[in-house]
């Protein structure tokens, strides 16, 4: 593993291929570009493409025809072009700010700026000006075979539910509170940042969901930290009709630290899900990814979304539930995020969720409304598929202050919370694929 050098730097030196591809080891981010504000479906080539409820903001090599705003802008010398997406604590001005468009704002930025700390704040996501063109299938907002799946009746209201004595020990396990015996070895996941914490991470997914009966397999591609070959971990249990296949994911790495919250809860509600459904029979496949490198910039779920595509299994994917920090909520009030922005058909998926938790009253859940692009899900939106985050309420004034800190611990944590949490996703996933 490259050591010493910021992500921005090194995102300025390769692509994201599938593994088996050519990758060029030099593709210098472009310095200027257009950037365009405009209505959905107007832009399908594109170096990024951001959503909001009502808007694309989209970085390219033209300008867009039709745009409602564009600006060709340029990174001042020895910097790089961030496009950020503003919330309610934005300044009226960022610091090397060039442009503002409706909820986006476009930076020159030094290659040392963390990111996920745009004007130290947390809530404010930057994502590097794309180093190549992208070009997505035409946007559509019509109806969708999802549509079919989660407007039907459903005759067999779920009572799923997880143990919380399971996700405690399990977080407590990945997060490196307690050790873990893998293959007959004890250790400690201390982080999960450093290649061999990683492998040994996978490791431990691996005997924990074949114990479950679910297929396992790994998943790499090249590019990302260090330029070397990277994995996506891939737990799958086939349905009646394997054709076809809900994706559930979450991210695997940490920012170095434990990360018990970001992104160990999400990856054991994930896990305690597929518990919860091991001996039911399904219609359609459950797949369930734990994506590498997405503190870095989204970079395994962009590498597993393009082999979808490259491997004609992406038109197979009812939708993505992608799953962020489930394990904090400090106003004990159940408030939580299902986010979709409006993008494609994603909003069939939150409406599912919030239905159920209102329903089913015992979960004691409120969702609060947000819109992101910073989390794994937006792989899929520039493939024009629904997907959503499940989430805790980062943006809504509730977010863990140990976010990305080496106080992200198990401590912090609120296991009643995330037991309500993963319920809820293994009701609609119940709900989604159970005939």
């Amino acid at each position: 593993m490259t050591r010493g050098l910021p992500w921005g730097l090194l995102a300025g030196l390769l692509s994201v291929t599938a593994l088996g591809s050519e990758v060029p080891q030099t593709a210098p981010q472009p310095r200027s570009a257009y950037f365009s504000l405009t209505n959905k479906g107007a832009a399908l080539r594109f170096y990024n493409r951001l959503a909001n409820n009502k808007y694309w903001f989209v970085a390219s090599d033209a300008p867009v025809e039709g745009a409602l705003a564009s600006q060709k802008l340029t990174a001042r010398s020895g910097e790089r072009l961030v496009l950020v997406e503003l919330h309610g604590v934005a300044p009226a001005r960022l610091p090397g700010e060039l442009a503002r468009m409706d909820d986006f704002a476009v930076l020159s930025e030094p290659y040392n700026e963390d990111l996920h700390m745009i004007n130290g704040q947390a809530v404010l996501f930057g994502e590097e000006l794309g180093a190549k063109l992208h070009s997505a299938p035409a946007w559509t907002d019509g109806l969708s075979p999802l549509h079919a799946m989660t407007s039907r009746v459903v005759t067999h209201l779920s009572t799923l539910s997880v143990d919380p004595g399971f996700l405690e020990s399990h977080v407590r396990q990945l997060s490196g509170d307690q050790p873990v015996t893998i293959a007959g070895r004890r250790l400690s996941i201390t982080e999960r940042r450093q290649d061999d914490n990683k492998a040994n991470a996978r490791a431990y997914l691996r005997q924990e969901y074949e114990a479950l009966g679910f297929t396992v397999t790994e998943k790499t591609y090249r590019g990302g930290w260090g330029f070397g070959t990277h994995v996506n971990f891939v737990a799958e249990k086939a349905g009646a009709d394997p054709s076809r296949f809900l994706l559930i994911s979450s991210h695997l790495d940490s920012v170095g630290n434990a990360g018990a919250d970001d992104n160990g809860a999400g990856t054991i509600s994930a896990l305690a899900v597929a518990k919860a459904l091991k001996d039911q029979e399904l219609r359609y496949s459950l797949r369930i990814l734990a994506f590498d490198e997405e503190e870095i910039g989204m970079v395994g779920s962009a590498a597993y979304a393009q082999q979808l595509q490259d491997e004609g299994q992406l038109d197979s994917m009812i939708g993505n539930i992608n799953m962020e920090m489930t394990g904090y909520n400090s106003a004990n009030d159940g408030a939580f995020h299902i986010i979709d922005c409006n993008e494609n058909t994603s909003a069939e998926l939150s409406k599912k969720f919030r239905e159920v938790a209102e329903r089913d009253q015992d979960l004691r859940l409120r969702f609060v409304a947000a819109c992101t692009n910073r989390s794994d899900h937006a792989s899929f939106w520039r493939f024009d598929k629904p997907a959503v985050v499940f989430s805790q309420n980062f943006f809504g004034g509730d977010g863990n202050p140990c976010y990305h800190k080496k106080c992200d611990k198990v401590d912090r944590m609120n296991f009643d919370y995330m037991t309500r949490m993963t319920s809820l996703l293994a009701r609609v996933t119940q709900e989604l694929l159970v005939p």
